[in-house]
C-alpha cells in the first residue's frame, strides 16, 4: 500500500465519530442536588475496561461511596486495581440501590468503599476501573448493561443516586478528531494534484 493511500485512510479512521469518549450519568434520586451530581461524574468504556471518574475539583467534598451493576447473562465484572490507598469491596449496601425497582435496576454486582467517610470513596479528581466481560457500548445503549453510583459529600451533606445513560450523538471531541482527519486528507489530496501537474 503506498504511503499516501495509507496516510489517507488513516487520517480517515482517526476522523470518525465514536462513542468511546466520556458518557455521562442520569441523577435518579430526585433530590434538589441531582443537577450538580450529574455534573460531577462521567464514565468511559475504552475496550473492556470501564472507567468511573469522579470530575469534581480539590474544594469538593463529594466522593463515590458505591457501584452498583446491572448485567445480563455471559456479562462479568471485576475491579481492576484500587483508588490510591482505597479498596473496593463486593457487597455494597441495597438500601443505597440507584433508584431501586423505580428504575428497574437489578444489582448484580456491587462494591463499597472499605471505610466510611470522604477520605474512603473515589474523591474529587480520581477514578476507578473494572474490566468488563461480553459487553459493548451497545449492551449499555438497550438497558442490557447499566451501572448505578451513590455519591455523597454533596452541599448540604446530600447524596443522590445515579445511572448510566449513552449518549446519542459524538462527543465534541469525536468531532474535532473528525475534522483533523478530514483536513488532512485534504492536504494529501492538494499534495497529490500539484505532485502530478
Amino acid at each position: 500500500m503506498k504511503f499516501h493511500t495509507f496516510a489517507l485512510f488513516t487520517a480517515f479512521v482517526l476522523g470518525l465519530p465514536t462513542l468511546a469518549s466520556a458518557q455521562s450519568f442520569d441523577c435518579i434520586s430526585g433530590n434538589a442536588t441531582c443537577t450538580t451530581a450529574e455534573s460531577l461524574v462521567s464514565w468511559s468504556l475504552t475496550g473492556n475496561v470501564f472507567k468511573i471518574s469522579n470530575k469534581a475539583g480539590a474544594t469538593n467534598a463529594s466522593f463515590i461511596r458505591n457501584i452498583y451493576f446491572d448485567t445480563s447473562a455471559g456479562m462479568g465484572v471485576s475491579p481492576l486495581g484500587s483508588v490510591g490507598t482505597v479498596s473496593f469491596s463486593s457487597g455494597g449496601n441495597p438500601a443505597n440501590l440507584p433508584g431501586g425497582n423505580t428504575v428497574q435496576f437489578a444489582s448484580n454486582a456491587n462494591w463499597t468503599s472499605s471505610n466510611p467517610g470522604s477520605k474512603w470513596g473515589v474523591n474529587a479528581g480520581e477514578s476507578i476501573s473494572f474490566t468488563l466481560t461480553g459487553v459493548s457500548l451497545a449492551n449499555f445503549a438497550n438497558g442490557s448493561m447499566r451501572v448505578g453510583v451513590h455519591l455523597q459529600g454533596l452541599p448540604g451533606g446530600a447524596s443522590d443516586s445515579l445511572i448510566s445513560t449513552v449518549s446519542a450523538v459524538p462527543e465534541p471531541e469525536s468531532y474535532a478528531l473528525m475534522l483533523a482527519g478530514l483536513g488532512l486528507m485534504g492536504a494529501i489530496a492538494r499534495r497529490r494534484h500539484h505532485k502530478n501537474a
